[in-house]
């Protein structure tokens, strides 16, 4: 296994700011409202609701957790979302059963034991291929990265077909077919989420280093480090747009390797979004003489607190229930930060940022979560 694949196997992918808000939406909305509540209608399959009735209540007491102290319990997100998608995956499964077997009126099991054979086969297929991916066993083709999740599926969408063509050749209605579909759709979602549970047993396999990585982990918000004052972005001027994805990455992972602030991040920008402002700047004050060429901008973090409470205000409703994600605000601050009279350092060469970046910012963070955008707004 590549050390670059397990380093981006052990991150964290959900801030413990979102955790809450998540946890609400999957698990009411998707899970109760729109999953299990349509189980309770139709009298078909009665015994159903004995199949589904503890893994549901397990998950909604186990989502307590995180809706009182999603910092606390942040790792164990991670598993509970792969629980999560397993619960509300065959939640979905037992609806289009009920449906199908109230449309077309079926008394023998066989159809619904092939259906159960078949959903299972579809969940141990996305963790067997998730573990023969992350240990290249098997190759993705360059740019499709979803080609797993959509493969580790196939056996399910196959039966999901065939019950398709069941409600069409047996149903007059178009309604039914409209129904069983949107609900096979919307399944595929959770279906391979369940591959998070493979992803949390390498976070405890290798849980010394991921607490290396993540400091505060485990701690409650009160508890878990102050940002710093200033906050810092690297941006990497791209004029002729000649770097490419893999080289862009292998100089954010030159930079991430040496430089954990939490206050740091790292842009590109092409010539198409340098403005005829930006462009004067640059010839007068920095004049590059090659291509990429990188700058560091600082901000003060009062002033980016205040820009961040003022996009909160313009959402207050969104805000209200904790729907505003991190990345939103980075985006509500980038054109703070991107601005040129910012500039405190430049150079062509990467190693001398990076020298810069470490003794002048605060090397203590939160997380080391470097947020990369491909091109500046």
């Amino acid at each position: 296994m590549e050390n670059r694949k397990l380093e981006k196997y052990l991150t964290l992918s959900n801030y413990p700011s979102e955790i809450r808000s998540k946890t609400i939406f999957q698990v009411l909305i998707l899970s109760d409202f729109l999953g299990f509540f349509l189980l309770v209608g139709l009298p078909e399959l009665s015994f159903i609701l004995n199949l589904v009735l503890i893994p549901v209540i397990t998950l909604n007491f186990w989502a307590l957790l995180y809706i009182i102290a999603p910092y606390r319990f942040e790792l164990s997100f991670v598993l509970f979302n792969g629980f999560w998608g397993f619960v509300t995956s065959f939640i979905y499964f037992l609806v289009t059963q009920k449906y199908i077997y109230n449309i077309l009126e079926f008394e023998s099991l066989l159809f619904f034991n092939l259906g159960l054979s078949f959903y299972f086969l579809s969940v141990l297929s996305v963790l067997v291929i998730q573990h023969l991916l992350l240990n290249d066993k098997i190759k993705i083709p360059e740019g499709l990265n979803a080609w797993s999740n959509w493969i580790s599926i196939v056996p399910y969408l196959c039966f999901g077909f065939v019950e398709l063509i069941f409600i069409a050749t047996k149903s007059d209605d178009i309604k039914p077919l409209i129904f069983v579909g949107v609900v096979l759709v919307v399944m595929v979602f959770p279906v391979s989420t369940v591959k998070l549970i493979h992803q949390y047993i390498y976070l405890r396999k290798y849980q010394q280093e991921v607490k290396a990585e993540y400091q505060d982990l485990g701690k409650p918000k009160k508890d878990r480090m102050n940002y710093p004052e200033f906050y810092y972005e690297v941006i990497i001027l791209d004029s002729n747009e000649v770097l490419s994805d893999e080289e862009i990455e292998a100089i954010v992972d030159k930079i991430g390797e040496r430089v954990v602030p939490v206050d740091l991040s790292i842009t590109t920008m092409s010539g198409k979004n340098i403005t005829e402002e930006k462009d004067r700047f640059l010839k007068k004050r920095v004049n590059p003489e090659k291509y990429p060429y990188f700058l560091i901008t600082r901000g003060e973090g009062k002033e980016l607190n205040k820009i961040e409470n003022e996009y909160k205000q313009n959402h207050q409703i969104r805000n209200f229930f904790k729907m505003i994600q991190p990345g939103e605000l980075h985006f509500a601050t980038e054109n703070y930060m991107l601005d040129f009279d910012r500039i405190i350092y430049h150079s062509d060469n990467i190693n001398e940022i990076i020298d810069y970046l470490i003794e002048n910012t605060e090397n203590v963070s939160d997380y080391k979560r470097l947020k990369k955008s491909n091109k500046a707004t």
